[in-house]
């Protein structure tokens, strides 16, 4: 038995395989949690998620580690922060 890489996010169904497209996809929901009273509902993994403007800090974080992974996959850097400053 195998088990589908596809999932629904938002209005969207896309490959778990493809962090690309599942950051896209997280991104459109952002968008629509945090621009209006609306929830969305996100099942991956098997888990299934309600966010909605309370909880947007945990979806934010879901997006940054999707891409991450984008990142990673097409050969780019992670990003960093702002290199500190020493004075002397």
């Amino acid at each position: 038995m195998s088990i589908s890489p596809l999932t629904k996010i938002g209005a969207d169904q896309v490959d778990i395989n493809r962090p690309c497209d599942v950051a896209l996809a997280l991104r459109k929901v952002q968008l629509a949690v945090v621009s209006g009273d609306k929830s969305e509902t996100i099942e991956l993994g098997g888990e299934r998620v309600t966010y909605t403007k309370s909880n947007a800090s945990g979806l934010a974080d879901l997006i940054r580690h999707y891409e991450g992974l984008c990142r990673k996959l097409n050969g780019r850097a992670g990003r960093r922060g702002a290199r500190p400053v020493r004075w002397r």
